[in-house]
């Protein structure tokens, strides 16, 4: 193996004179997905277990060249990368890789690497399964680690709107985020961008947005948004859907932050089966109730049990789904 490779290490090195960080975050189900690599120092190949699994890219910036100790921690089953300078391409994650490592310390990643240069490297905190989602923190003992997450979308939905459908998001970060393309699919599976794209505001509380697919198949549509980064890197959002053959019912949820419970208020009366989830920051459910013959547009839903913070509601009918969040006081 060549010099200043990656060497495993599950020991934390304090190293005199270098910046030593932390830096704590959250896998949801708002992140976006990707073939990750399998373990390799450089990875040679894709894994065929972690297909899509959930994950967050940081950068850490090193002023002083020489050896750095990266761990991690987090209840769920994690799997780290660490990319050169260049920069880490979801669409081709084998580029620009330097290690991926497994399972140094029980279920989390660790790993030492001797930096040759300062300058950004990038590390991604990825999952050994699809659908796990956690809290999680990782140190360094040489560097900084920097926030690079472009985007945190709080909301996507579509609803029926007489013969279009609307499609609206909202976001509570943008940084660096080029466009949003709309894609559509007829299965659920296979998308194509045939809806619209519509140039990201990069706003740093965030910003709301609405777009209109104005000649929808007549059967239940499929819509995701396609988010491209200024760098080229490519992520997706949850997929909703929307029977066009059916009624349309657009979501809200107040109050908003809310104490002790929430409503949750339809476009119109429903006489048909909805179903209602309630999921934390780590996209557990938390809450979820189904309804067999709803005859109103008001759902009541009792939140006092729940911790403080973020959550998602999701409404499930025949004809469509949303998502949107609310704070729990």
């Amino acid at each position: 193996m060549k010099k200043n490779l990656l060497f495993v290490t599950c020991m934390f090195l304090s190293v005199f004179g270098f910046t030593q960080d932390t830096y704590n975050g959250t896998l949801t189900t708002s992140n976006p997905t990707f073939n990750r690599p399998t373990a390799g120092t450089p990875p040679t190949g894709l894994s065929a277990v972690g297909t899509a699994v959930y994950y967050e890219v940081v950068g850490l910036d090193i002023t002083t060249p020489g050896s750095a100790t990266i761990s991690s921690s987090s209840t769920i089953d994690n799997f780290g990368g660490l990319y050169n300078t260049s920069g880490f391409i979801p669409s081709t994650p084998l580029v620009n890789a330097i290690s991926y490592t497994d399972d140094v310390t029980g279920t989390n990643f660790g790993f030492t690497y001797n930096f040759p240069s300062a300058g950004r490297y990038f590390i991604v905190f990825t999952t050994f399964d699809n659908g796990d989602v956690g809290s999680f923190s990782m140190t360094t003992t040489n560097g900084t680690f920097a926030n690079l997450l472009p985007i945190k979308l709080k909301s996507f939905s579509a609803a029926k709107a007489g013969n279009i459908n609307v499609l609206k998001w909202e976001t509570s970060q943008e940084i660096n985020v080029a466009n949003y393309v709309i894609q559509r699919s007829a299965n659920g599976v296979d998308f194509t961008d045939n809806i619209v794209t519509i140039p990201a505001r990069n706003a740093a509380n965030g910003s709301s947005y609405s777009a209109t697919d104005v000649n929808p198949k007549n059967s239940i549509n499929y819509y995701r948004l396609k988010i491209i980064d200024k760098d080229a890197s490519i992520s997706y959002s949850p997929t909703v859907r929307v029977n066009n053959k059916g009624k349309a019912s657009v979501v809200s949820v107040y109050p908003n932050p809310a104490a002790s419970y929430i409503m949750v208020q339809l476009a119109e009366d429903r006489n048909e089966k909805v179903s209602v989830s309630i999921s934390n920051s780590e996209g557990k459910i938390v809450i979820q109730q189904q309804y067999t013959n709803l005859n109103s547009n008001l759902i009541k839903l009792q939140i006092a049990q729940l911790a403080k913070g973020n959550y998602f509601v999701k409404v499930a009918t025949s004809q469509e789904e949303s998502t949107i969040t609310f704070v729990k006081q």
